[in-house]
Order: structure tokens, then C-alpha cells, then sequence
């Protein structure tokens, strides 16, 4: 059984425009995403902050999360039939799709993933907690990479961040 029709539980939708942005920009994105975070230009920075901002529930993120992000982020490609996520997994990273197709396995329910789906432990970006399940390309795709560990990191650095802003400001 095929819900694509019906998958906002389960990844975040991209606006129209995002997936012209990554269709004309795959290949700066891909060569922005293989370098090295530090190495990055100021404009591939704005590049990836841009492709957050249109991802519905991160594009409320603080501008120095997504900067965090923009930074952190990584490239990776799926061979075809190769799993991305095994069920085993309860809490993924997160992926944007830039090119190619996946399918998640979710139950009997069958997900398609293409261009401009992020999908994942999208919990952090508010979205909807990952159930289990598992993610395999059904064609050569190209990812935008998250991970957990940067998230988190990210996270606490900007809790921080909050804390002393309010500390300065009782402060004052």
C-alpha cells in the first residue's frame, strides 16, 4: 500500500520553490557539502541556511542554529537498493533529499522519499517523532546529512547561549 499521498507524519514537505533552489544548485550544494565545514565560503553557508529556511518547521529556528547547521551538514550518497536506516534505529539523523528516490518501510505502509523530502529524526526541527522503520534507496540518491550528535550539540550551545542573554538582561 502506497500513502504518499498522505505523509506529513511522517516528513516535512518542501515548497516548490526548495526544489527548484536544489535542482538548480545540486551541484554547488554537493561541492559545498563534501568540504569541510570551516572551509566553506560565506555564500555556501547562506546557500544551506536558505535550503533550512524553507523546510517548514526549522524555518522558526534562531539564525545561529541554522548558521550551526549550514556548517555541520555533510554529503552523502546512497548506492541503489542500500539501506540508510535500519529499524534498529530509534532516533536517526536527519536527510534531505537532493537527488534520486527512497523508500521507507513502515509497517505495511510504504513512503517515498524525492527531491526536497527531509525526513529522519525530524523531532528536532519539530516534526513528528521517528518510528522505527526502515529506509532503503530504491535508486542512486544524494542526501543532505544531519546528524544527532551536531543537533544536540548545537542545542545546548544555543540553550546557553539564551541562558547568559537572560542573565545579562536580569542583570541590567
Amino acid at each position: 500500500r502506497d500513502v504518499t499521498k498522505n505523509i506529513k507524519f511522517t516528513n516535512l514537505k518542501m515548497t516548490s520553490s526548495l526544489k527548484y533552489t536544489l535542482n538548480k544548485s545540486a551541484h554547488a550544494i554537493r561541492r559545498s557539502l563534501r568540504k569541510n565545514g570551516a572551509r566553506r565560503t560565506e555564500e555556501e553557508i547562506n546557500l544551506l541556511r536558505s535550503i533550512l529556511r524553507e523546510i517548514p518547521e526549522s524555518k522558526d529556528l534562531p539564525i545561529s542554529m541554522r548558521h550551526g547547521i549550514a556548517i555541520n551538514a555533510s554529503f552523502v550518497e546512497i548506492p541503489k537498493n542500500s539501506t540508510l536506516i535500519s529499524e534498529e534505529i530509534s532516533q536517526p539523523d536527519i536527510f534531505i533529499t537532493l537527488t534520486g528516490r527512497l523508500q521507507r518501510s513502515l509497517g505495511e505502509d510504504l513512503i517515498s522519499y524525492s527531491c526536497g523530502d527531509c525526513f529522519g529524526g525530524t523531532d528536532a526541527f519539530g516534526g513528528v517523532c521517528w518510528a522505527p522503520s526502515k529506509v532503503v534507496a530504491t535508486e542512486t540518491s544524494e542526501c543532505i546529512h544531519i546528524t544527532q550528535r551536531d543537533l544536540k550539540r548545537l542545542t545546548a550551545s544555543l540553550k546557553q547561549q539564551q541562558e547568559r542573554e537572560a542573565l545579562i538582561e536580569f542583570l541590567t
